[in-house]
């Protein structure tokens, strides 16, 4: 009974480096693709979707993903991921086309998605129940360190070289995770799960996976919006070591995060959710006037805290409520709202900042924390 309980096991150990890895390229790559395509002649609005499309086609196979992780080899369906995802990398730091660098950034987005849906169900299949939350919360955490130190590496390499010179370590990230992914053990799947697919049968998801899905995929509209602008909209201000935004956000993120899952498993999710929606509406508002790396800082801090409130309580919310065998469907659906709003953000951020400005952008994308916040009163029980 005791071995029930422990929580770092060898397997997920592994996972949460390989998870740390794809993220840390991944996010080397989001916070400098935007200044490459800028300077190659790319308008606000293919600046947004830069972002869009790599989200647009991670929400299009998570579902795909999440059928195959419920029907067929965890390990053969990772390893695919990894390697578009690696190869897609590489790619993108060879061509200076922008239709070209559209069309790898979709490709690159479905590795991406598939790395990131695996990662998840296989985490999420080796934390202890009872432990969930706290589980969730320490594997995110290499989540953070991605969001952390991805986008200050990627600015900083960018800032004294080209951004061949990103695409490169950040290929040698994916290749690396690729290598500790080959010492997993995966877990077989359910057989009654993959009967029922063969026979047509989709695997149904929970409605109450479904609202937690829901809010995120409209949280995520602001993330969107900061991943794809954050870094034009500091050198706009003056601030040139605006990748300092991402660490800080992800530092307080990283501390938010296990906190938040322990107290959850306790607490329940209503303080946690409401919370976060007040503490991310005062980061927009924070950012809309920021003139200085003082006030992006606090913008970041703010933003931190409350996206590890609520991401943290909606991914515990949705997959508590799984059935036996379908974590990998409730984790596809979850992710693809998640995605969803993050590639919406980023293509409406673009329209609006097009006819706006960068800071009124920021001011308008609180309106849906606001509709999030009210959505959340109807579906918790």
């Amino acid at each position: 009974m005791e071995n029930k309980q422990t929580l770092w096991t060898k397997d997920l150990i592994l996972i949460t480096i390989v998870n740390l890895f794809m993220f840390l390229s991944f996010q080397m790559i989001i916070a400098t693709l935007p200044l490459h395509v800028e300077d190659i002649g790319g308008t606000e609005k293919i600046l947004g979707w830069i972002t869009g499309l790599a989200t647009i086609s991670a929400v299009l196979i998570r579902p795909v993903t999440g059928m195959a992780l419920d029907k067929a080899s965890r390990k053969i369906v990772f390893l695919t991921g990894l390697i578009i995802l690696l190869v897609s990398t590489y790619f993108l730091g060879v061509f200076n086309y922008i239709w070209l660098i559209l069309i790898i950034r979709f490709i690159n987005g479905i590795g991406w998605g598939i790395g990131t849906t695996t990662a998840m169900t296989v985490a999420a299949e080796t934390i202890p129940i009872k432990r969930f939350g706290e589980g969730i919360g320490l594997f995110n955490l290499s989540n953070g360190l991605g969001m952390a130190f991805g986008p200050l590496i990627g600015i900083s390499i960018l800032n004294a070289q080209s951004f061949s010179n990103v695409a490169l370590p950040a290929g040698m990230l994916v290749l690396a995770a690729l290598v500790f992914s080959l010492f997993i053990k995966y877990k077989p799947v359910d057989k009654t799960v993959k009967a029922h697919i063969r026979k047509g049968k989709l695997p149904s998801v929970e409605k109450s996976s479904l609202g937690p899905a829901l809010i995120i995929g409209l949280i995520t509209i602001t993330y969107g919006a900061i991943i794809a602008f954050i870094p034009i909209y500091g050198i706009e201000r003056g601030v040139e070591n605006i990748g300092l935004y991402f660490t800080i956000y992800a530092l307080f993120l990283m501390f938010i995060r296990p906190l938040a899952g322990k107290m959850i498993d306790n607490k329940g999710f209503d303080i946690f959710v409401y919370s976060g929606v007040i503490t991310l509406i005062l980061s927009m508002i924070v950012l809309s006037q920021s003139q200085n790396i003082i006030i992006f800082a606090v913008s970041a801090a703010l933003y931190g805290i409350g996206f590890g409130l609520l991401e943290t309580s909606l991914l515990t919310m949705a997959v508590a409520h799984a059935p036996e065998g379908k974590i990998g469907s409730v984790n596809a659906v979850f992710f693809t709202f998640f995605d969803g709003g993050i590639g919406f953000g980023s293509i409406i951020a673009g329209i609006i900042a097009s006819v706006t400005s960068y800071s009124r952008m920021y001011l308008i994308l609180i309106i849906p924390l606001i509709i999030a916040g009210i959505l959340y009163k109807f579906i918790k029980k």
